[in-house]
Parts: C-alpha cells; sequence; structure tokens
C-alpha cells in the first residue's frame, strides 16, 4: 500500500509538471513559490505544499531544500494515510513520532495536537501526557496544559515536563510556582538541547534575561550545524522569546557555533522522512 500511495504521489506530481510552463532559473520567483510552500504546510495542506515546493525546484535547481521537501512530504503524507491502518503498537508508535518531529520542526502545531490526542489516547503514559500538554501549550491552550501537567504525579513527571509546567504556569501569570519549578530543577550536567531549549524558554518569561540567553545558546552549541536552522526557526517563532526580539544578543545566542560533528543523520530539514527517525534522539524529542 505504501508503495502505491507514494506512486500516485509521484504521478499527481509528474502530471501537474507536465500541465505547468517550464521555469527557467528564475530565483525571485522560486522564493516567491517556497514562501507560498511555507505558509501551505503551516496550515497543514500537505499536497499543496509538495506542489508549491516542487515548482520553486523547477523554477530554480540551484537551491536543493526544495527538492528534500518534496521528498520528505511524499514520504509524510504516505505516512499520514497509512497511520489509522497500523494495528501494532510498535509499528504506529514509531510512524507518529517520525510525523511528530516534522509537525514540530515545520510548525505545524494543530497536526502536533491532533497526533498527540491519539498518542495519549492510545497509550495513557506519563510521557503521552507530557506530550499532548506540549502540543497544547504551543496552541496557546495554557490552562488545559496546565490542567494536565498539574495532574501528573510529581514523583513521575520528567524534567522536561516540570520546565513545560513553569512555561505554562508563567504564561498564565502564575510566576510565583513558575519561579518555584525553576529553583526546584536544576539542570542535569549532561542536559540535552530539548531540555535547554525549554528552560531558555521559561528564564525569558520570567524575565531572566542572562539565563535564557546561556541557556539558549547551549542549547544550540550542541545543535549538529544541519539542525540549527530548523531550532533557530522554532526560537524566532516562539513567543515566549518575545521580550528577547531584536536583541543582539539574542540573535548572536541563535548562531552559537555548533560543537557537534555531523553524524549519521542525514541532515536534511525535516526528521520526517528520515529512515533513522524512529531510533534518533532529535526525532524523538529524547
Amino acid at each position: 500500500m505504501r508503495r502505491y500511495t507514494l506512486a500516485l504521489v509521484t504521478a499527481a506530481l509528474a502530471l501537474m509538471c507536465a500541465l505547468q510552463p517550464a521555469w527557467s532559473g528564475d530565483a525571485e520567483t522560486s522564493a516567491a513559490l517556497h514562501a507560498e510552500g511555507r505558509r501551505l504546510l503551516s496550515q497543514g495542506e500537505f499536497v499543496e505544499a509538495t506542489r508549491a515546493f516542487f515548482k520553486a525546484f523547477e523554477a530554480d535547481e540551484s537551491t536543493t531544500e526544495n527538492a528534500e521537501l518534496v521528498t520528505v512530504l511524499r514520504r509524510v503524507i504516505s505516512l499520514r494515510a497509512e497511520l489509522d491502518r497500523k494495528r501494532d503498537d510498535q509499528v504506529w508508535e514509531r510512524s507518529a513520532r517520525s510525523l511528530r518531529a516534522f509537525y514540530y520542526d515545520h510548525l505545524i502545531a494543530q497536526e502536533a495536537l491532533a497526533l498527540d490526542e491519539q498518542f495519549h489516547e492510545r497509550f495513557g503514559t506519563v510521557e503521552s501526557a507530557t506530550m499532548l500538554a506540549e502540543s497544547r501549550m504551543e496552541m496557546g491552550l495554557n490552562e488545559e496544559a496546565e490542567s494536565l501537567l498539574a495532574s501528573i504525579d510529581a514523583g513521575k513527571i520528567s524534567i522536561y515536563g516540570r520546565f513545560l509546567h513553569g512555561i505554562v504556569l508563567a504564561r498564565l501569570g502564575r510566576f510565583e510556582r513558575a519561579e518555584q519549578i525553576v529553583q526546584r530543577t536544576p539542570l542535569p550536567s549532561e542536559a540535552d538541547t530539548g531540555l535547554l531549549f525549554q528552560s531558555a524558554r521559561l528564564r525569558a518569561l520570567l524575565n531572566d534575561r542572562a539565563g535564557a540567553l546561556t541557556q539558549l545558546a547551549r542549547a544550540f552549541e550542541q545543535l549538529p550545524p544541519s539542525r540549527q536552522p530548523i531550532d533557530r526557526r522554532r526560537a524566532l517563532a516562539c513567543p515566549d522569546f518575545g521580550s528577547l526580539h531584536g536583541d543582539a544578543d539574542f540573535s548572536a545566542a541563535l548562531h552559537t557555533k555548533s560543537m557537534v560533528k555531523e553524524s549519521s543523520c542525514t541532515g536534511g530539514s525535516s526528521c520526517g522522512g528520515c529512515r533513522h527517525a524512529a531510533s534518533c534522539s532529535r526525532a524523538t524529542g529524547g
């Protein structure tokens, strides 16, 4: 079924190309089409976004990002079509995590929320509750996110979940409780990028400018070079860093030089279509 679905997408794109006039190295047109693809993608219009990125690549083939996005989106469309038909929990979970990574990489919060609702209904774990709360938070559903995080046993919630709880509390104006989370939840010495990023968000909301910038710089320092533009886009779009927008030090933190060598990661524009996604901490949020 997967091959059939991919064949349909490929055939549709080929037909589209045959019906469209050829572009001839027009960088400006390509940029406009890419921007339109991004807009469509942010709305969850995956097939339409694929068409736009394909046209952008036709317009200017010197930029490989559009071709990468077409390839990844074909895989995403296939995974989405197949997800409801997967009965084995492990197979379903691998596909769901891969899709979730893609949604977060490309700021498609509404799709992440819908997926995490399915995930939590299916597994009902502390982790799935934390994932759902995070997506509620990304959609601005702060009361709902706070209620879910507060319902998790204090002895079972992860440090990542605690930071998320602090963020929603600060968003809701409950600064004293948010500050208590910061004070009672020291960062591990080997904190990963995810923890550092959430810590930076929380500190920014609590007006700890120096702390936020330090944690953010540490987060970007731990990212592979190919990953940095994706997380930079996330940081710039994140309302919790609003007090830092336009700050030269904020820009400097986002452009911290990576101290990580590229690994077996394909270094593409998203985890969503990567064959390593199911076992990669970048894809699973670990």
